[in-house]
């Protein structure tokens, strides 16, 4: 006996039947999802939290993987700004002239597109 794959109005999986009846109103698609928390529009889709959290999950393995939290990057960074302002140095000159600084700071900002991109998800 084939298996139908049934979503509610708002495309929420319901299930696969098979030689059962789906709950009344229930719509036919084509697919199961990957997850069963995907919504159906069409094609299956994560829901927003899923592109968020997988977001969150890319920025603390970055973080990890480079032993540098959020408040670390902040501190050090403003250190190293404060310091090289006390040396008539500006943040752009920092950022040309000191290859740690560089480095870092391109870090930094990276994990704030991140963060940008997952507070963009509706």
């Amino acid at each position: 006996m084939e298996t139908k794959y049934y979503v509610d109005a708002l495309g929420n999986y319901l299930g696969g039947y098979a030689g059962a009846e789906p709950p009344v109103g229930a719509i036919e698609v084509p697919t199961a999802p990957d997850r069963a928390s995907d919504i159906w529009n069409g094609t299956w889709v994560k829901t927003a939290q899923q592109r968020r959290d997988e977001i969150d999950t890319q920025i603390i393995k970055l973080e990890k993987e480079q032993l540098l939290s959020r408040i670390t990057r902040e501190s050090l960074l403003a250190m190293a700004v404060d310091k090289a302002a006390a040396l008539g140095m500006t943040e752009p000159q920092l950022y040309a002239t000191h290859a740690g600084y560089h480095k870092l700071k391109d870090f930094d900002t990276a994990i704030a597109a991140l963060r940008d991109q997952r507070d963009a998800i509706v």
